[in-house]
């Protein structure tokens, strides 16, 4: 296949690790060039006489004439495999109530665990698919997914088979992270349900859960809990990433200097002493918009003070009950609008970075031979545009690994499938 005639490729440069300072303006930008997709993969960046000629040979072409063509957008935090709603809190929320409010009315995390323990796997698959054809549609052919919404051990093992079934069932790139640690369950103890996440949970992780990932934060866990955490899953032979400065500031991002952390997320409340540790650290700072902007305008995070002292940032949407939109480009708005980021700093940071942030830079959120065929057919001609026609369906075609999942604007009949 060969993507043919667009207006403009553009791409972060490949590089050997995450983008950061002002390599994260840096944009390739290329005119009059067709994207050549073989077996999968980039095959190559042609000009449009070679293209011709190839064609003229009898390859299949699409012709993206006036159309610009990314890399797929690449979600690297997300909290999308649950069951129920928790619309009545966000109505509760535009009311102005706080979260004590919110959970003493029955509502809030527990209200997810509550409906996803009761939940059959099936009946969460078929909630979670819904949603993630939605991201496709928007754009994304790489997601990180956690688990996190049952708090137990036979309830995350079922997180963990539905997360299994939907990456053999998807034409995208899903990433695993456990999350037992996400909240502290009703009727037991912070220390007691660490030791059951180390004793029973970590331990029978599959080799293909990449991560474990624990929610450090007032009201959640602890820094010695998170420690304790730390171990057991590097024991076990896990990566690691962490919820950190959403809510308060209580020393988790300094876990960063004594653990290999990947991506340390959230991020609103960082003080001088989290971006000292982050700086140090070389861990990837994920920044959340959609989710700070739901909290309030005056929690936005500010993503030149991370760039500033040449800390790798990525941006993902957060997609979970509590803010469930499943739409990169949202975030990317935001992140351009809203937390001093220019258009090309947060392309990179939904692709090149992102990537990296689940350990697929080599392979992901670049547009460079051998690279995954995972690209974007966009409705502009003008990169920028990603910012200044927010709100228009710009996505037109979306190849998973040189496979079309999106087909002018709709599921294609093999997505279907």
């Amino acid at each position: 296949m060969i993507l043919f005639r667009p207006a403009q490729v553009v791409t972060g440069p490949g590089s050997q690790g995450a983008l950061h300072g002002k390599d994260m303006q840096h944009l390739v930008v290329m005119t009059e060039k067709s994207v050549a997709i073989t077996e999968g993969k980039i095959g190559g960046i042609l000009d449009n006489g070679e293209a011709k000629r190839r064609i003229s040979a009898g390859e299949e072409s699409l012709d993206c004439a006036g159309m610009t063509v990314m890399p797929g957008f690449v979600d690297s935090h997300t909290h999308i495999l649950y069951a129920g709603e928790r619309r009545d809190e966000f109505i509760q929320r535009l009311g102005g109530a706080g979260y004590s409010e919110i959970l003493a009315s029955g509502n809030g995390i527990l209200k997810t665990v509550r409906e996803t323990r009761a939940a059959s796997e099936n009946d969460i698959f078929r909630e979670t698919l819904k949603r993630i054809r939605s991201a496709i549609l928007n754009g994304t052919t790489t997601m990180e997914i956690k688990t996190g919404y049952c708090l137990d051990n036979p309830g995350e093992e079922k997180l963990v088979n539905v997360l299994k079934r939907m990456s053999d069932s998807l034409p995208i790139s899903l990433v695993g992270t456990f999350l037992g640690a996400h909240a502290i369950p009703p009727g037991t103890t912070e220390d007691r349900y660490v030791d059951s996440i180390i004793s029973e949970m970590i331990p029978n992780l599959p080799e293909w859960i990449r991560y474990v990932d624990v929610f450090c934060d007032s009201g959640a866990f602890g820094v010695d809990s998170t420690r304790r955490m730390f171990d057991a899953a590097v024991q076990s032979g896990k990566k690691l990433r962490l919820h950190s400065d959403e809510l308060a500031c209580i020393g988790c991002s300094q876990l960063a200097e004594e653990f290999p952390v990947v991506s340390v997320d959230h991020l609103i409340r960082a003080n001088n002493a989290s971006l000292q540790s982050l700086e140090k650290s070389g861990s990837i700072a994920t920044l959340l918009p959609t989710t700070a902007y739901s909290l309030s305008r005056d929690s936005m995070p500010d993503g030149r003070k991370f760039m500033e002292r040449g800390i790798p940032v990525a941006i993902a949407t957060d997609s979970s009950p509590n803010v469930p939109g499943t739409d990169l480009l949202e975030s990317l708005f935001l992140a351009c609008t809203e937390c001093h980021m220019t258009v090309e700093q947060a392309v990179n940071a939904m692709t090149v970075n992102a990537a990296h942030s689940i350990d697929l830079g080599d392979s992901k959120g670049t547009i460079a031979p051998g690279y995954d065929a995972d690209l974007c057919v966009l409705d502009i001609g003008d990169y920028r545009d990603l910012v200044y026609m927010h709100g228009n369906r710009i996505v037109r075609n979306v190849f998973a690994r040189g496979s079309m999942v999106v087909e002018n604007f709709s599921p294609s009949r093999a997505d279907q499938d």
